[in-house]
């Protein structure tokens, strides 16, 4: 549990957020991320809310089985 605290706080993601965006919102991902971010580079984010994609599920279901699950 220390291990799980120390890695979730402020300066466990500081240390160890290496090439992935850190799960805290007050430590910067790294400069080299910033080019696949969309906000950052100029395009709209796209965000779908759960009540949306919870509506979606047997329709997006039937499309996978359809498609990859022959």
């Amino acid at each position: 549990m220390l291990f799980i605290d120390f890695l979730l706080s402020r300066e466990g993601q500081q240390t160890c957020s290496g090439d992935y965006f850190p799960a805290r919102l007050d430590v910067p991902a790294s400069a080299d991320l910033d080019q696949i971010v969309p906000r950052k580079i100029g395009l709209h984010e796209n965000f779908i809310s759960p009540i949306k994609m919870d509506a979606d599920l047997p329709r997006s279901r039937e499309l996978y089985l359809q498609l990859f699950a022959r």
